[in-house]
């Protein structure tokens, strides 16, 4: 079954998602700007409470030298304390300026990946995460930090990843 993703516009950005598994097809023609993950524990999402935020999943930009999966399982450690295991790239999102004279790239893309909770320490100090939890599928529109069509479509395919093994 192919899946529709919404575009959308998201403060000043076109915004769409590719679904996509090979981290290979990544595209190399515009920079990995930040990295998203989805880690999942007995099939519900673990979320962090970021300041300005809300409840979201993990996430943040890319560190020099770092690969999008280490800023992904990076960002899962720090502001959830989660240690994953089979990591795995989902898609990626594609943002788009709407404004030309924007100083920063005008497109970028955005890696998103899915994991499984081997493990959870304690938010690592001086996180800027206030705390985490777990959420259904069914709670996200409650608690996530903002609900639109194309965040519901993602989520929803996301957790077609919820029940991966722990291999």
């Amino acid at each position: 079954m192919t899946r529709s993703f919404p575009q959308i516009q998201w403060a000043g950005l076109h915004v769409c998602f590719t679904p996509e598994r090979d981290q290979q097809a990544l595209p190399s023609d515009m920079p990995h700007y930040a990295s998203l993950v989805f880690p999942f524990s007995a099939g519900s999402l673990l979320l962090a409470d970021i300041p300005g935020r809300g409840w979201t999943i993990p996430g943040g930009r890319l560190e020099a030298g770092e690969t999008a999966l280490v800023a992904a399982e990076r960002e899962a450690h720090e502001e959830t304390g989660a240690q994953l295991v089979n990591t795995t790239l989902i898609g990626w999102y594609r943002l788009e300026s709407l404004e030309p004279s924007s100083l920063n790239a005008s497109v970028r893309c955005v890696p998103v990946y899915a994991g499984q909770v081997s493990a959870t320490v304690p938010i690592p100090q001086g996180s800027e995460s206030r705390g985490v939890r777990l959420a259904s599928l069914q709670d996200l529109p409650d608690v996530y930090y903002t609900w639109d069509a194309l965040i519901e479509a993602v989520c929803t395919y996301a957790f077609d990843f919820a029940d991966v093994p722990l291999s």
